[in-house]
């Protein structure tokens, strides 16, 4: 979560258990060994996060997970994902 320091953020939301309660959800993909961010999505809100990329072919949790290692399908790279956002479909 990301903290909010202005006006007009889209996405905007307020969750309690958080550190910083009140900002943006951000999608992100990090590397174990150097523990760099390497991708990042913003959460943008309900409307628009129902027409990203891979949403119409998977359920939303699973697009998410698809849209984060994206950059490297094909890689040869294996990349490790948190099983609540994963399917058997997903996997596939």
């Amino acid at each position: 979560m990301a903290c909010w320091k202005g006006v007009g953020m889209p996405g905007l939301m307020y969750v309690a258990r958080k550190p910083t309660p009140l900002g943006r959800e951000m999608h992100t993909t990090a590397c174990a060994d150097t523990r760099i961010i390497c991708f990042a999505e913003r959460y943008e809100g309900k409307e628009v996060m129902a027409k990203a990329d891979l949403v119409k072919d998977y359920s939303k949790s699973s697009a998410v997970a698809l849209r984060c290692s994206k950059p490297w399908w094909g890689s040869g790279r294996v990349v490790v994902l948190d099983s609540a956002f994963a399917s058997v479909l997903t996997a596939k």
